[in-house]
């Protein structure tokens, strides 16, 4: 059982990426992108013009606009029914191949492939091609070495799933996340179309 809670406070501390290695910081701007992809074209642009070389002088501003964006969202869907879904951007495919790799790729590779193998099937070329830019920046996988079949097979245990019904996220343009719905075999087919 579960329980809905709202923070009295949020501490936001980004003196301590610092001490962070480096594949562990990348996994956190995984997410960022992900912010970027859904909502905000300007946060995206700031991602991709820097790497994990020299990101870190810009996390006051990442963290604020990520903050900001998650805040607005879940303030409009606090039980996760709608709206709320965008932040899954990645994650249908991503938690597939969390679960695929036996967890040798950590939640932000995972999510960061997962963003970029689902673009490359529903987006524009131009706008994947920046996405996996981005996501290469970082460090990042922008794929996941195994037969589709084997890792839609794995969506189909995903929370999103209701019934024959699978709801998912694409991003037709930079800041533009928006839901989508499919039959399952529906989703799995369009994943499965070589591409």
């Amino acid at each position: 059982m579960g329980a809905f809670k709202q923070p009295s406070l949020v501490i936001c501390d980004p003196d301590t990426l610092k001490t962070l290695p480096a594949h562990i910081l990348s996994d956190g701007i995984a997410e960022a992108i992900k912010y970027g992809m859904i909502r905000d074209p300007g946060l995206f642009a700031l991602l991709d013009a820097h790497n994990s070389d020299n990101v870190l002088p810009q996390a006051d501003e990442i963290i604020a606009r990520c903050v900001t964006i998650k805040r607005d969202i879940v303030a409009k869907d606090e039980f996760d029914t709608g709206e709320r879904m965008l932040l899954n951007f990645g994650h249908t495919l991503g938690h597939a191949i969390e679960r695929h790799s036996e967890f040798a790729y950590t939640h932000g590779q995972a999510v960061a492939a997962g963003m970029c193998m689902l673009s490359a099937r529903t987006a524009a070329p131009a706008v994947t091609a920046r996405l996996i830019g981005c996501v290469s920046n970082y460090g990042l996988p922008t794929d996941y070495d195994a037969p589709m079949q084997e890792l839609t097979a794995l969506c189909g245990h995903d929370k999103k799933r209701m019934g024959s019904e699978l709801s998912y996220v694409v991003c037709p343009a930079i800041g533009q996340g928006e839901i989508r719905k499919a039959s399952f075999p529906d989703f799995c087919r369009m994943m499965e179309e070589s591409l």
